[in-house]
């Protein structure tokens, strides 16, 4: 397999964080460097004031004790290597499954395992802090999808991700979203190894597992939050699919409320394409919404959109939005995050934290499927 660019190097720093400890080194490279520093100050300091020399040395010591050395060493024990963790993720099923990832921000296709993969589209995706069971189940709706892409390609023809040489993108909107090693040191800190282990745990205790419909994968759609329940199928994909219908999540709409958004008539022409340079924003309406409340259709002076491309155009969260005309702008009011349709990360995460475990919460979200292990 060829690596793409600098991967194979981010590839071992996917390993460092639950197979390598990085305490013992950093403290033997502390040692390392005072006893240096002594030698090289030995002649220059006195008598007098070696003394003072070796107490600011201890005294940094401590320092570095207190804020790396002692919550590195209960880091290392929570995930400390054994050998066989090591082999199970080099040689596990997902290790051994290519994925190429169209990136839409630089149009390179980079090449990676599957488990490597899915680690990046966790941490896009969940919470790290989400119960194990919830990460187990996004786990394994991910992989799903994936391998949907990998094995059924789409009757109506090539995929966007396809049509450029690759089996998935990068996009939320058209396929999985997922965060890079940088992107990931950025967001999570100094707790960017502690998550990254939690991650890599759920694709490996799920390892090679996915959902089926009589012997073939699902569609297994996730998204982050729901306004209060999922959709049905028919409503998003224009046919019924079977384990895609309506589940309530009702713990979803205490936190589902987005942050308002406000478009002046010249950011709604210049958003929406249209030729007047001041629309009006009382002459927006949604005309038509789904059994979720989810914007089927919105319409204004004889134009209609569909409530995906309204919201993809104006960069709302989702498509469960309202619609207010309030001192000459437009203000948009939504619900959720995502599309809607199959898993809701958050609910599951709730039902998680209650007791429900992964295998339960995928039958939950996901009726009448079957999980079959691949070889």
């Amino acid at each position: 397999m060829r690596w793409h660019g600098n991967l194979k190097p981010a590839r071992n720093r996917w390993l460092e964080p639950l197979f390598f400890s990085t305490f013992p080194q950093r403290l033997t490279k502390w040692a390392s460097l005072a006893h240096e520093a002594m030698q090289r100050g030995g002649a220059a300091v006195s008598a007098l004031t070696r003394p003072a020399y070796v107490r600011a040395i201890l005294l940094l010591a401590g320092v570095w004790t207190a804020m790396v050395g002692i919550p590195g060493a209960a880091a290392w024990v929570v995930h400390r290597p054994t050998a066989g963790s090591v082999a199970a993720w080099l040689d596990s099923v997902d290790a051994h499954t290519p994925v190429r990832v169209y990136r839409m921000e630089t149009g390179d296709v980079v090449t990676l395992p599957l488990n490597d993969y899915l680690v990046n589209v966790l941490a896009a995706e969940v919470s790290p802090d989400a119960p194990p069971d919830a990460l187990a189940a996004a786990a394994v709706a991910a992989r799903t999808y994936v391998i949907r892409a990998l094995t059924h390609p789409q009757a109506s023809g090539p995929t966007f991700a396809a049509q450029r040489g690759a089996d998935v993108t990068d996009s939320a909107q058209l396929d999985l979203p997922w965060r890079t090693i940088a992107d990931q040191e950025r967001q999570f800190g100094a707790h960017q190894a502690a998550y990254t282990a939690r991650f890599q745990q759920a694709v490996l205790a799920t390892d090679g597992q996915i959902l089926t419909q009589q012997g073939a994968p699902i569609l297994a759609f996730a998204f982050p939050i729901s306004a209060g329940q999922t959709r049905d199928a028919l409503a998003v994909l224009g046919q019924p699919v079977s384990y895609l219908t309506p589940v309530a999540c009702p713990d979803d709409p205490p936190v589902a409320q987005q942050p308002d958004k406000r478009l002046t008539p010249s950011q709604l022409a210049d958003l929406l394409q249209l030729p007047e340079a001041a629309p009006n924003p009382a002459g927006f309406t949604v005309s038509a919404r789904d059994g979720a409340g989810y914007a089927q259709t919105v319409t204004y002076d004889g134009r209609v959109w569909s409530g995906a491309e309204f919201a993809a155009r104006l960069g709302l969260p989702s498509a469960h939005f309202q619609l207010a005309a309030e001192g000459g702008q437009l203000v948009v009011h939504c619900q959720g995050v995502g599309l809607g349709l199959g898993m809701s990360l958050h609910e599951a995460s709730v039902l998680a934290a209650r007791g429900m475990g992964w295998r339960d919460l995928l039958a939950h979200f996901y009726p009448g499927t079957t999980l079959m292990q691949r070889a």
